[in-house]
């Protein structure tokens, strides 16, 4: 049995989208921003996302060399 099981090469994309519809477009979403967070928390929460697309397509490209 194979130790290293490949999920193909989009899954980090998708666990980001994923993550991303629950962050800004489920109820959870209501709740945190209830909170009354700082006015750059939405703009920090994207630059995170955008992060972790820049790393799924460099790991993406690192694997098709």
């Amino acid at each position: 049995m194979p130790s290293h099981v490949d999920y193909g090469p989009h899954a980090p994309s998708l666990i980001v989208f994923l993550l991303t519809l629950m962050v800004f477009a489920s109820p959870a979403s209501d709740w945190w921003s209830s909170l009354a967070p700082p006015w750059y928390v939405p703009f920090a929460l994207w630059a995170l996302i955008i992060a972790a697309i820049a790393a799924s397509a460099r790991r993406l490209a690192r694997n098709e060399i």
